[in-house]
């Protein structure tokens, strides 16, 4: 799976709440679907987890409207949006930020929310 969006690539986060006793099978039906990217069960106020990406943005609406709401045992969803950002706009310290290092700024913050 690539880290970061292209432009024109569209990405969606899902949260799913299914059907007591359903988890497992919303999962599998996900993980058998081309445009989804990763489905996982999580522990929560939601049951799963999904990745969806697409083309574009109606191609990923369409594939969470008229499929996966539609999956036996989905019970309701939110859908995160994500946007692609121009690599040459994304901030030079964030852009290769790892996920457990905190930019200087925050650091400052940090250090300065402890001293009050």
């Amino acid at each position: 799976m690539s880290v970061g969006l292209s432009l024109g690539d569209t990405r969606a986060y899902v949260l799913i709440d299914s059907d007591p006793g359903m988890t497992d099978r919303v999962v599998q039906s996900l993980r058998c679907r081309g445009d989804v990217r990763l489905a996982d069960a999580i522990n929560g106020p939601h049951d799963v987890i999904a990745v969806i990406e697409g083309s574009n943005a109606s191609a990923v609406a369409t594939a969470i409207l008229m499929s996966i709401r539609k999956l036996q045992g989905v019970r309701d969803i939110t859908v995160y949006l994500a946007t692609p950002q121009r690599e040459e706009s994304a901030s030079p310290g964030l852009r290769n930020l790892r996920l457990n290092e905190k930019p200087d700024v925050l650091k400052q913050v940090s250090r300065t929310e402890r001293r009050a």
